[in-house]
């Protein structure tokens, strides 16, 4: 019977491609079923559909775990078909040939027991040749799978191959990929330190706007406090105008009264001077007539004196 080498049994590499592409997702109890499959047939593993990487991640675990308990149950089989093999090609020590335990032949048989024998014989024979026809097609399964595991271990070292200088290339990746989320990071460290500039300088700008804004507000507050000293003094001042004006109304309403007193007074003087001009008048006339009168008796008293002092000297 041929042996396999426990390198014939190890778990066939994971498909590189596929973590490609994933129009189906891949599910755990497919894997076990796929891989029990597989162990009990040792076929190679091509996976029929691709899967993103965390419905791969279930459906290798649940390949591996079915690949296992395939490999198990091939194994059981072997070992059974094995004790199968025995019990139907049976050695001259079981057969009778030899005693038991002592290597000597064994004692001579009856007829009868030879007759049985005989039966037994063919019987046997019959099943020994069934299980050497059976043995054959497992040995040749067996071989088949042989060669089909080693075809597997030279893909899998290729795939490893393969794999290594993926992982390699991944590793640059990483590297760059490290480096440029370094890279990232400085910068946005910077465009963070920058923002916090900027926030500091739109705080600081908004602190003096503010204060400016305040000292507007207090200027406007203290020119309306003037304003409104002004419009009290203003309001006092037209308060004492209009007192003034109520005054000189007053005592233009009393001058006017006087005047009017006044003017009465003045048309009854007018009235009195006017009845005395009449009597003036009369008075004027009177004296004019008085004056003549004296002129004509001073004229006649020259005329009298001339007359005398005439005499007198003749």
């Amino acid at each position: 019977m041929t042996v396999l080498s426990s390198k014939v049994w190890a778990l066939p590499e994971k498909d590189i491609s596929s973590e490609r592409d994933a129009p189906k997702v891949l599910t755990y109890e497919e894997g076990r079923k796929k891989g029990y499959q597989d162990g009990v047939e040792g076929a190679s593993r091509k996976l029929a559909t691709r899967g993103n990487k965390k419905a791969l991640k279930d459906y290798n675990h649940g390949y591996k775990t079915g690949y296992r308990k395939g490999k198990e149950a091939a194994e059981q089989q072997k070992e059974e078909a094995t004790e199968d093999h025995l019990v139907n090609h049976p050695t001259q020590e079981e057969s009778g040939d030899i005693h038991l335990g002592t290597g000597h032949p064994a004692p001579p048989l009856s007829s009868s027991s030879i007759h049985a024998q005989g039966r037994m014989s063919d019987t046997m024979h019959g099943h020994y040749t069934e299980a050497e026809q059976k043995l054959a097609r497992m040995d040749k399964a067996l071989a088949a799978s042989t060669n089909k595991v080693k075809k597997e271990e030279e893909s899998a070292k290729k795939n490893n191959a393969i794999l290594t200088q993926l992982l390699y290339r991944a590793k640059e990746k990483a590297e760059v990929k490290e480096k440029e989320i370094d890279r990232l990071q400085e910068e946005a460290a910077a465009a963070e330190q920058n923002h916090q500039q900027a926030l500091a300088r739109k705080d600081e700008a908004h602190a003096r706007a503010l204060e400016v804004r305040e000292k507007k507000i207090k200027a406007q507050e203290r020119e309306i406090e003037r304003q409104e000293r002004a419009n009290a003094q203003l309001e006092e001042r037209v308060r004492e105008l209009l007192a003034e004006a109520d005054q000189s109304e007053r005592r233009f309403a009393e001058e006017k009264r006087k005047g009017e007193e006044a003017h009465k007074d003045l048309a009854r003087k007018k009235e009195i001077i006017k009845e005395q001009s009449e009597d003036i008048k009369e008075l004027a006339g009177e004296i004019e007539q008085i004056h003549k009168a004296v002129a004509s008796l001073r004229a006649d008293h020259e005329s009298w004196r001339a007359g005398a002092i005439s005499a007198a000297r003749r």
